[in-house]
């Protein structure tokens, strides 16, 4: 499944706003809006962009403070942010950069160029999250290389790597299941959530989602469950 790129827009100006989407609106991303500096600092923690639009100019928190804000926060520091400045103010973009911006434009802005540094910010952020996940894979595998060293009794080496697993991925349980032969029973071998569950049974009529990554061999992303057919027999 395609993740569409996440972009919000800061900016106290509601057609500006809308322009902003209208041009962006045929490489089908995901947006989300805030009229002030406040605003769009809370909704970076509800939405998680990959991009953010800031104008300069607003109410309650401007856009240089709310950048200052992303910048000092290790959750926040790595999201690319282009700032919307006035119109001819050179001195305004330098502060945007020195305060950690990685690209500004002018307002009223021309639609080419304005196009091409988001999708230039946008892909530069895409290459640095798979930098991370390979970092984090090579992190995962020096760890099972040390338990190995350390000659652990298989179990914990399983449950070890779950709960790697879980928190790299950011789930509250991962499991490790080995499917038998007959594709009708499935072991849960370890899970991150508690140490002891070893060769725990299971009925894989209950679990069509792990019976699909079998049959298919590819992986499987399920957004809602409630809504996903797949796990319409079970629910």
């Amino acid at each position: 499944m395609i993740r569409l790129s996440r972009i919000l827009i800061v900016d106290n100006d509601p057609p500006s706003r809308a322009r902003m989407k209208i041009v962006l609106a045929a490489y089908d991303y995901v947006f989300d809006e805030a009229s002030d500096g406040i605003e769009g600092f809370q909704k970076v923690f509800s939405f998680y962009p990959d991009l953010i639009l800031l104008d300069t100019h607003m109410p309650r928190m401007d856009g240089l403070k709310m950048c200052k804000l992303l910048q000092k926060n290790k959750r926040t520091s790595h999201i690319p942010i282009i700032m919307l400045t006035a119109h001819g103010n050179n001195d305004e973009t330098v502060k945007c950069l020195e305060m950690g911006a990685n690209d500004s434009i002018s307002k009223p802005f021309e639609q080419h160029d304005f196009l091409a540094r988001v999708k230039r910010q946008l892909e530069i952020k895409k290459k640095l999250d798979r930098l991370m996940n390979e970092k984090e894979d090579l992190t995962l595998i020096q760890e099972m290389i040390h338990a190995l060293y350390e000659k652990k009794p298989m179990y914990d080496l399983l449950y070890d790597l779950a709960q790697n697993i879980s928190e790299i991925i950011n789930v509250e349980r991962c499991s490790i299941v080995r499917v038998r032969e007959n594709k009708l029973t499935g072991v849960v071998e370890a899970s991150s959530d508690d140490p002891k569950i070893r060769d725990f049974k299971i009925d894989l009529k209950k679990y069509p989602e792990i019976i699909e990554v079998t049959r298919n061999k590819k992986v499987l992303i399920i957004q809602d469950i409630e809504k996903a057919d797949i796990m319409a027999p079970v629910l």
